[in-house]
């Protein structure tokens, strides 16, 4: 699985860029697999801390929405064996500096 998404990562951020990349990582949290959803939050995470650009693109698609929507419904559902996942994705996605200033 891990070899399918690494291959599929690597397909969509040389077609269009990074753009249509985390567009489909937002969209994959609302899969029914929870390891895909535990997948697409750290791809999240690690794509936009210490990376502006990539935050704005990310809340343009939704992924602000696509995340708390995911950690409500997760509740405390047993298969989510990394909530803090969820948690750290948000905390990445949702911060700005106080000295980046941008337009949503």
């Amino acid at each position: 699985m891990l070899l399918s998404c690494a291959v599929a990562l690597v397909v969509l951020s040389v077609q269009e860029g990074v753009e249509s990349l985390l567009q489909a990582v937002v969209r994959l949290l609302t899969s029914d697999d929870i390891n895909m959803v535990t997948c697409a939050a750290g791809i999240l995470s690690n794509l936009t801390c210490n990376n502006q650009y990539n935050k704005v693109i990310v809340c343009q698609v939704g992924g602000i929405e696509a995340l708390v929507r995911t950690i409500l419904q997760a509740g405390s559902r047993d298969e989510i064996t990394e909530p803090s996942v969820l948690i750290r994705a948000l905390a990445a996605v949702s911060y700005f500096p106080s000295h980046v200033s941008f337009i949503l």
